[in-house]
C-alpha cells in the first residue's frame, strides 16, 4: 500500500502534527505499506524530527504566499503516481485543497480535531474526547466514514505498555513539566520555577528545549527537586515516573492521559481555549489559564487547590485511563488496509 502524508512542523506550528503522522507511518510500514512526506518546506525544525525517519521526505518547495490551490497543484506536480491513500494533517487546508488534491490518490484521511471547517474526504479521524460525528456533519461535502473519540489517539507503541503506569498521586511526589518542542518551549522556565514554588515536598520533570541558563539558575536554587532534560527518547517511561503533569495541549495530552496522570493544561494558542475549557467541565483534566497572561503567584495556588483535591486527582486518572488505551494508530492503520485493499 502507499500513502503519502501533507502535514507541516515549524517552531511556531509546533510538531503535534508531524509527529502524530510519523506514528501512522511507522505503523503502515510494519505491514509494509510505502509511506511518502510531503511538507511545504525542509526548515531546521523539521529535520531534527525527521533526521533518523526510513520514509521518502519531499518539499513542495512553494513560497509562503502561495495559497490552498498552489499548494495542492505543487503536491500534483510531485507525486510520481497516485497513492492508495492521502493522509491529511494540517489546520491550514480544507475541501477547497482536497477536491484539487484529490487526483494524486484513491482515499483521503483526514486528521483533524477543531471541527472548524469543511471537508471532502473518505475517512476522518477527531480524537478528541466526546468527539461525535454530528459535529462534522455541516461540514462534510460527500459520504465520509468518521472514527470519533479518544480510542483513535494517535500515540508510539510504547504508550500502550505503559497504560495506567503512573504511581497514584501523592505517592511519588513529582510533576511532569513538558510545553511541546515549538515556540511554547519558551514557557517552560516560568512554569517549572512556579511548580518548584507551589509545594515544598514537590520535585519536577522537565522536559524541552528551554532558555538554558533560566533552567541552569533554577537548578542551582532547587537542586536535586529539579530534573530537566532536553530531549527523551522514551517518554512515556518518563511520564511513568510522576503523578500529576502540567504543560500545552496536543498529542501530549491523550499520551499523559494514557499513562494515568492528572494533568493541568495550559493553553499556548487561543483556539485551544474554548477546548481546554470543554475538557476541565468533562472532568479530564485541570484548566491552568493561558501562558500569556501567566502570574506567578496566581498560578501557584491555582496548583496548590488542584492537587490538595485528591478527589479530582483520582477522578481525572480515571478517566484518562479508560478513555485512552494506546491503540489508536493501530486501529486507524486496520481500517486503512481494510479500506485500501489489504497488504501489498
Amino acid at each position: 500500500m502507499k500513502v503519502h502524508f501533507r502535514v507541516d512542523a515549524s517552531e511556531a506550528l509546533g510538531a503535534g502534527h508531524l509527529v502524530r503522522c510519523l506514528v501512522l507511518a511507522d505503523a503502515m510500514a510494519a505491514r509494509g505499506g510505502r509511506c511518502r512526506f510531503f511538507l511545504r518546506d525542509i526548515n531546521p525544525y523539521v529535520e531534527r524530527i525527521l533526521n533518523n525517519t526510513a520514509h521518502e521526505v519531499c518539499a513542495l518547495e512553494i513560497g509562503e504566499a502561495g495559497g490552498a490551490p498552489a499548494d495542492a497543484e505543487a503536491l500534483g506536480r510531485k507525486i510520481q503516481a497516485a497513492a492508495d491513500w492521502l493522509v491529511v494533517d494540517h489546520y491550514g487546508l480544507d475541501a477547497g485543497w482536497e477536491r484539487i488534491a484529490r487526483a494524486g490518490a484513491r482515499r483521503i484521511l483526514v486528521i483533524d480535531d477543531l471541527a472548524d471547517r469543511p471537508h471532502d474526504c473518505d475517512l476522518l479521524v477527531d480524537p478528541g474526547l466526546g468527539r461525535r460525528a454530528e459535529d462534522y456533519a455541516p461540514l462534510m461535502g460527500r459520504r465520509t466514514e468518521m472514527l470519533m473519540g479518544t480510542r483513535y489517539a494517535i500515540l508510539k507503541p510504547t504508550y500502550a505498555g505503559f497504560h495506567g503506569a503512573a504511581p497514584v498521586w501523592p505517592a511519588a511526589r513529582r510533576a511532569h513539566v513538558f510545553f511541546g518542542g515549538g515556540s511554547p518551549a519558551t514557557w517552560l522556565p516560568a512554569y517549572v520555577g512556579a511548580m518548584l514554588e507551589a509545594a515544598p515536598a514537590l520535585s519536577v520533570s522537565a522536559v524541552g528545549l528551554g532558555d538554558e541558563d533560566a533552567m541552569r539558575r533554577l537548578a542551582e536554587v532547587h537542586g536535586a527537586r529539579l530534573q530537566w532534560l532536553r530531549y527523551v527518547d522514551d517518554m512515556a517511561g518518563e511520564y511513568a515516573r510522576c503523578d500529576v503533569a502540567i504543560g500545552s495541549p496536543g498529542t501530549a495530552t491523550w499520551e499523559r492521559a494514557c499513562i494515568g496522570l492528572p494533568s493541568g493544561l495550559v493553553a499556548t494558542a487561543r483556539n485551544q481555549v474554548p477546548i481546554l475549557r470543554g475538557l476541565e467541565r468533562q472532568g479530564f483534566c485541570r484548566y491552568l489559564g493561558a501562558a500569556w497572561e501567566f502570574d506567578a503567584p496566581e498560578f501557584v495556588q491555582l496548583v496548590q487547590a488542584w492537587i490538595q483535591d485528591q478527589a479530582a486527582l483520582d477522578a481525572t486518572r480515571a478517566l484518562g485511563v479508560a478513555s485512552v488505551d494506546g491503540l489508536g494508530a493501530q486501529r486507524i492503520v486496520q481500517k486503512l488496509f481494510a479500506e485500501g485493499g489489504g497488504d501489498d
